[in-house]
């Protein structure tokens, strides 16, 4: 049997149909689900960042410098004030304070935004390597962060990059490509190598230890680590695919012996 609607069920079917092609039309549906293009097109991109507070709000760094963009990518402007070279080799935002961000040039080392990049102001006092190819902010305490230097290890700075210290005890290999530190757990940060693999530093970057068991390629390039199962690292190899870790602990307890 055929169910007859009404006309009035009929004209508030109609409006709705109508209010959701307004609302959600069909060239918006086509951007679901799939990657678009935004810009940029023929640059290095080798960092982005977004700001948590100000939808739409990226920074890119390029061979060309940071640029910035507040409309999701239709437009943006360069915001390289102060940076003394433009080719930039990492980026990262203090989430805490998202004007504040940091950006590593090929030569000339770290550079500091309080500003939205609006200015920078170097931050290299204490390195001893201005080649830096990775930076870290620690999620928690966003005083602390680490930069990844080309043959001088890793650096720690406590104070928002104001000075730096070297955090390398125990890498044997100074040409560190990727940081990445663990959202619940901060003082556990992992540093990838090109040649020597991954390590692993339990105590904010005091000492490190190896951990490349099934690491056929140890060029590391890339770090990550899942949000949702912190124990999880994924790491991107120069030519070796990408692998997965998890980490587990063991927890020993005392026995009970009974007579």
């Amino acid at each position: 049997m055929v169910k007859v609607l009404s006309k009035k069920r009929v004209l508030s079917l109609s409006l709705s149909i109508v209010v959701a092609l307004l609302l959600y039309p069909p060239a918006a549906w086509s951007d679901n689900n799939r990657w678009i293009p935004i810009g940029l097109d023929g640059a290095v991109v080798d960092g982005l960042a977004v700001d948590p507070t100000a939808s739409g709000t990226l920074f890119a760094g390029t061979q060309d410098g940071v640029l910035k963009t507040t409309n999701r990518g239709g437009d943006r402007t360069p915001a390289n004030t102060g940076l003394t070279e433009l080719q930039v080799l990492a980026l990262a935002m203090d989430r805490a304070a998202p004007g504040t961000l940091y950006v590593a040039v090929a030569q000339d080392g770290v550079f500091k935004t309080t500003n939205g990049g609006g200015d920078w102001t170097p931050a290299n006092t204490g390195l001893s390597n201005n080649q830096v190819y990775a930076l870290a902010v620690n999620p928690n305490t966003p005083d602390t962060l680490y930069a990844g230097t080309w043959g001088g290890g890793v650096f720690k700075s406590t104070n928002r990059g104001s000075n730096w210290t070297a955090a390398s005890s125990g890498l044997t290999n100074g040409n560190v490509r990727a940081l990445a530190i663990n959202p619940i757990d901060p003082d556990t940060l992992y540093a990838g190598t090109n040649g020597f693999g991954v390590f692993k530093s339990s105590n904010g970057g005091s000492s490190w230890i190896e951990v490349n068991d099934g690491l056929t390629d140890t060029a590391v390039h890339s770090l990550a680590i899942d949000p949702v199962s912190p124990d999880t690292l994924y790491a991107g190899t120069a030519g070796g695919g990408t692998f997965a870790i998890t980490f587990t602990w063991r927890i020993f307890l005392p026995m009970i012996i009974r007579n």
